[in-house]
């Protein structure tokens, strides 16, 4: 799975070179230590390295939009920092995507070409992935099936049930596969790449099922629904296509085609009835699930990097370019939304709600990790990575704890003190008991 923007491209108006330059830097071990070996640390004072403060926003900020400072103005207390710390070291070159939904597992892809699984408990590495010949930037994960998207231009399939051996290595991609996914409840795969086409695989016997060939231009982000596939793209368009249940043609599948955007189509996600996309020409769109028809803007603002979904509440999280993120209400105005400034002028590429409790979300700039209380809407931890650079991508790995990855090839695991609201909580739990009788 994917975690917001390809850290090979970063999707910037200055481009980030990939691997063919070869200078990522390797990061091994403390001597001593064991290939996939953890290290853990005490929590430190971080006063020291914290960002400044942010004030209240200028006057040029949107009219009537409400801004809350990542703390209180004039104090000097930060936010919290992690209770404790561990390392997972074993990647000899930078992690771009991390998988931790998973029950069972955490699996890594990385630029070493390889992937690698790990205990969710003690963190020991089972199996390290070998088959592909060049980054592995995109895993997803089903209850028989690891699927991989690498840069060599193939798909690899992994048996989950039989020690992760390589099942098949699956061709036709003439770009780097940028986007894995699974179709729900069924052994179908959907990978979409840079030559701007998304291919559907039926993953028991390796077939292509179909080429989705609309775009123009690479493919950026991409949707799985049970009946459908949303794709966005660098050329500012999103498209809607029919999952094929046996081999298809393209224009057979394909639903909608919508140039609502002018730029590149940075994220889709789907709530309830509704799939919005956000792109970075500051727009933010609504779509009908139903009758696949563009719906409103949302919201106008800065560009637009990652979405995510607050169910309960019909609620979108944007995170922008400007360093701020967006609660925007489907069904308010634009002076319903709240604003917050998370580190001013830094962009935010990776935000992680942690969908069980819809109570907090992960976000990173620069190497900097952000821990947010979505009811409260402010910061509630904070932590400087030991990554030295861009966060490549980040998971939530239970209630208190968010996974980060970077180009130095290290696994940190930052553990909070969160503040819960047991009494609402237990509400949301009957309320959800209810609905399920």
């Amino acid at each position: 799975m994917w975690f917001g923007v390809n850290p090979l491209r970063w999707n910037k108006p200055t481009a980030v070179s990939p691997r063919g330059h070869r200078s990522l830097k390797r990061h091994l071990p403390p001597q001593g230590s064991k290939e996939d070996s953890t290290s853990t640390t005490s929590p430190t004072n971080q006063g020291s390295s914290v960002h400044p403060s942010p004030t209240l926003c200028n006057s040029s900020s949107p009219d009537h939009t409400p801004v809350i400072p990542l703390q209180a103005p004039f104090s000097a207390t930060p936010p919290p920092a992690p209770t404790s710390t561990r390392v997972l070291y074993g990647h000899t070159a930078g992690v771009c995507a991390l998988l931790a939904s998973d029950d069972r597992y955490i699996v890594s892809a990385s630029m070493d070409a390889t992937l690698r699984v790990w205990s969710r408990g003690s963190f020991h590495c089972y199996h390290v992935l070998k088959g592909h010949r060049d980054v592995v930037c995109a895993v997803a994960l089903n209850a028989t099936f690891l699927v991989s998207g690498s840069h060599d231009f193939t798909v690899g399939l992994w048996r989950a049930a039989a020690d992760f051996r390589l099942h098949r290595r699956l061709d036709g991609h003439a770009g780097h596969v940028t986007h894995v996914a699974f179709v729900p409840s069924a052994n179908v795969a959907v990978s979409a790449a840079e030559d701007a086409s998304l291919r559907v695989w039926q993953c028991d016997v390796g077939l292509c099922l179909a080429v989705l060939s609309k775009h123009t231009s690479r493919i950026s982000c991409m949707l799985i629904t049970p009946t459908a596939i949303w794709s966005g793209g660098a050329d500012a368009v999103v498209s809607v296509w029919r999952v094929p249940l046996s081999t298809s043609t393209c224009a057979a599948l394909l639903l909608g085609f919508f140039r609502v955007h002018t730029k590149t189509v940075q994220a889709l996600v789907q709530c309830q009835q509704t799939v919005l996309s956000a792109s970075n020409d500051g727009f933010i769109q609504t779509y009908d699930v139903v009758t696949l028809t563009p719906r409103r803007r949302l919201v106008t603002g800065p560009p637009w990097y990652t979405l995510a979904c607050l169910h309960r509440n019909r609620q979108v999280v944007a995170s922008a370019g400007d360093g701020t993120l967006w609660r925007c209400d489907l069904d308010g105005t634009e002076e319903s939304n709240a604003r917050l400034e998370v580190l001013p002028g830094v962009w935010i590429p990776h935000v992680q709600l942690h969908a069980a409790s819809e109570g907090f979300l992960a976000c990173v700039a620069a190497s900097t990790l952000f821990v947010v209380d979505v009811r409260s809407w402010r910061v509630v931890g904070q932590c400087d990575t030991p990554h030295g650079g861009l966060i490549h991508s980040i998971a939530w790995l239970n209630a208190s704890t968010v996974l980060t990855t970077g180009a130095d090839g290290l696994i940190h695991c930052a553990t909070f003190h969160l503040p819960h609201d047991d009494k609402q909580e237990m509400c949301e739990l009957v309320t959800l008991a209810k609905s399920n009788q």
